[in-house]
């Protein structure tokens, strides 16, 4: 197994914006890999508040507290960019340890002459956060232990990043839709942004009856719904103008991927959209590397199947049927050749949140459901 087909999963640039608390002081870190970029050098990175007009930061000694949470699963030549968060903007701190800062902040990391390592994989954090945050166990349901600002953040930077799918792709701003649909909905990650603006068109959906029942009772949304692990969902046919998932294809079987492949083109619009990811090469290039490097016969494997599961996935969101959540990889090639045959596929973004994939999905105008 040569180390070139190992090294050619990879592609585009991956840059993950985290919070960490150090030395009493809140530090912002971009963890950057970006080979083909960065192959001259990484001096002079740093962060840019597009917000505030501020840039601080610079590349951080791999010894360090924040590159060390990163080192255990990140591959050669990444670097890690860190900044205080106090050079950017004040914030304020709530009862909760929820931070505030005054305005919307959107951060990006620069080279050394300025100008973005990576357009379109900027960060943001929101001012507004009138609605409820979820409890820790919650958000593990979802994300893991990353705790409420990162919650936030990371919502926020997905929702921003969706929101400009919307409007790349139809044309339009989502609070112009008639029926926008979170799909995979957890604590409300993204959509509590939607909320967050007055946006009524927002249905999420999902099968953790935890985290539904907590969208319902605390945050009294009452367009969150708990559907079954088969379809339908209680939507009517063509009823939906967009659908989004973060990490739900991640997780589904074969067979379970296809029943709702066929579920999400029966309740889309005509010439409705999906945004849908996956972990496709580069994630599983980013998220498995030291697997790869021990076992390389899995590269030819997993690019021959094209499809890949590698195991369930104990975290409680699929009790009554355990098992059915697993961990699932897939190829461009695979969601060229399979998922085609149920919605157009007219773009694969690499790295686009975070180390999945987004697919931008359409239902053809003459597709019957």
């Amino acid at each position: 197994m040569s180390e070139s087909l190992v090294e050619g999963l990879f592609r585009g640039a991956y840059v993950s914006f985290r919070l960490f608390y150090s030395d009493n002081a809140h530090d912002l870190v971009a963890i950057v890999f970006a080979p083909d970029l960065l192959a001259i050098g990484q001096r002079g990175l740093a962060i840019r508040c597009l917000t505030t007009g501020r840039v601080a930061g610079s590349i951080t000694p791999y010894d360090t507290p924040s590159a060390r949470a990163v080192a255990q699963y990140m591959p050669p030549g990444y670097c890690v960019v860190h900044a205080k968060l106090r050079e950017f903007c004040d914030f304020t701190t709530d009862a909760d340890r929820v931070m505030r800062p005054p305005v919307d902040l959107t951060f990006e990391v620069i080279d050394r002459f300025g100008a973005p390592i990576a357009p379109g994989l900027e960060a943001h954090w929101y001012a507004a956060c009138t609605l409820a945050v979820p409890s820790a166990e919650n958000i593990v349901r979802v994300a893991g232990g990353i705790g409420n600002n990162a919650f936030l953040m990371g919502g926020a930077t997905s929702h921003a990043r969706v929101q400009r799918l919307i409007e790349t792709y139809v044309g339009r701003d989502a609070a112009t839709l008639g029926a926008v649909l979170d799909w995979g909905v957890g604590c409300g990650r993204i959509a509590r942004h939607f909320l967050e603006r007055g946006q009524t068109n927002v249905h999420g959906a999902d099968i953790d009856a935890v985290n539904i029942a907590w969208l319902n009772q605390t945050m009294g949304w009452s367009q969150a719904t708990r559907v079954d692990f088969d379809p339908p969902m209680p939507y009517a046919d063509a009823s939906i103008d967009v659908a989004y998932s973060y990490s739900v294809f991640t997780h589904l079987a074969y067979d379970d991927q296809l029943k709702w492949l066929a579920e999400l083109r029966r309740v889309l619009k005509p010439g409705g959209y999906a945004f849908m990811t996956v972990c496709g090469e580069s994630g599983v290039y980013i998220s498995k590397f030291r697997e790869l490097k021990a076992n390389p016969g899995f590269v030819r494997e997993y690019l021959d199947r094209g499809f890949y599961d590698f195991a369930a996935q104990n975290v409680g969101v699929d009790a009554g049927r355990e098992g059915y959540y697993r961990l699932i990889a897939h190829t461009r090639r695979f969601i060229r050749d399979v998922w085609s045959g149920y919605l157009d596929v007219h773009r694969i973004l690499p790295c686009f949140m975070e180390q999945q994939d987004m697919v931008v999905l359409q239902r053809p105008l003459d597709a019957p459901a």
